[in-house]
């Protein structure tokens, strides 16, 4: 993929050596040990075949990690979470590309559909998820770091 100043992306899957990163640039209000934990999961997850995590490889300079995003298998449908594009790599496609994988992910797996939950108050990332095919499911309460809020689920088929 490329974008107006010429950077070139590519998604492979996350692995435990990528931690550092991950925490340098896309997870900082995590203690290193807390994003060891979570690659470990998904690893866990990549290993049962009930997942994967996947990252944004910037090879067109630094940082070399741009994006994370990860996908977890419950019954005959994923869930897609942990979505997060580095602030200065917005509205480049990115978070467009990372579903449509994880999308693909899914498919592969044998899984009949996604879910995505969001804020309520992130109306940029609920409009991309619209803007892709997915469609409100339900609404739940959740603490998403700052307190009570309104988290809102989307689902689409996997065709």
């Amino acid at each position: 993929m490329k974008s107006g100043n010429q950077t070139s992306y590519r998604i492979r899957a996350v692995k435990l050596a990528d931690s550092q990163l991950i925490q340098r640039y896309l997870w900082t209000h995590l203690r290193f040990e807390q994003v060891i934990e979570r690659l470990k999961r998904v690893q866990h997850l990549t290993n049962q075949e009930r997942g994967g995590g996947i990252v944004v490889m910037n090879t067109g300079g630094t940082p070399p990690i741009v994006a994370y995003g990860q996908l977890t298998r419950w019954t005959q449908c994923a869930e897609i979470s942990d979505l997060i594009v580095l602030e200065t790599h917005r509205r480049q496609g990115i978070g467009t590309m990372m579903i449509r994988y994880l999308m693909d992910m899914g498919r592969n797996m044998g899984l009949s559909c996604a879910e995505i939950g969001v804020a309520e108050s992130n109306l940029l990332a609920l409009s991309l998820y619209r803007r892709l095919g997915f469609e409100d499911s339900y609404t739940v309460q959740a603490n998403l770091g700052n307190g009570e809020e309104t988290v809102i689920y989307l689902r689409k088929t996997i065709s």
